[in-house]
């Protein structure tokens, strides 16, 4: 599962997805969404 979430913050970082203080423009709420979106579409 480890392996699962830092492959979906990766793929998050790389897509443009940061809060403010990654450079980027995403609320923390926004930030953990995308995350977590990339999770869940690894699991179908």
């Amino acid at each position: 599962m480890a392996a699962t979430v830092e492959h979906a913050l990766y793929q998050t970082l790389q897509d443009e997805v940061k809060t403010k203080d990654l450079g980027g423009h995403a609320s923390t709420l926004e930030f953990t969404e995308a995350i977590l979106e990339k999770i869940k579409s690894t699991q179908n």
